[in-house]
């Protein structure tokens, strides 16, 4: 075996802790009796679910391709319809995610500066940039 190939094992074990921690942080936050409710953590789980599709879509053709013990299976397909959608997919994600961490920094900063504005801006904002960002 390759050294590479150790590291596709490492990451092969950590990275679905790593994702079943953000699952449970955001089930945390959207279950019924939760405190944390409001919309900096909407925008949290809307971000945090525009990540895990991100990260769902890039794994297959980005991540796993890079290693030996596996690639061999990529020498021989072939990039039809469904693998350029996906990359599409690919390069949208991060621009919603912008958008949406752009969301959080204007929510932080009326709820800081103007909170009588905060309400009536989130009223408004929160739902357009919901649909923006979930069309792209």
């Amino acid at each position: 075996m390759f050294p590479i190939d150790y590291l596709f094992i490492v990451y092969c074990i950590y990275l679905p802790f790593l994702i079943s921690l953000y699952i449970i942080e955001m089930i945390v936050i959207i279950k019924p009796g939760s405190k944390l409710r409001g919309s900096f953590y909407t925008l949290f789980i809307a971000c945090g679910v525009a990540d895990l599709s991100h990260v769902a879509s890039t794994f297959q053709d980005y991540r796993i391709a890079k290693f030996p013990l596996v690639n061999s299976g990529y020498a021989y397909s072939s990039p039809d319809f469904f693998t350029n959608m996906r990359n599409v997919y690919v390069f949208v994600c991060p621009v919603v995610q912008d958008l949406l961490n752009c969301a959080i920094a204007l929510n932080r900063l009326t709820c800081v500066i103007k909170p009588i504005m905060w309400k009536r801006l989130n009223r408004v904002i929160i739902p357009f940039i919901y649909c923006f960002a979930f069309l792209l």
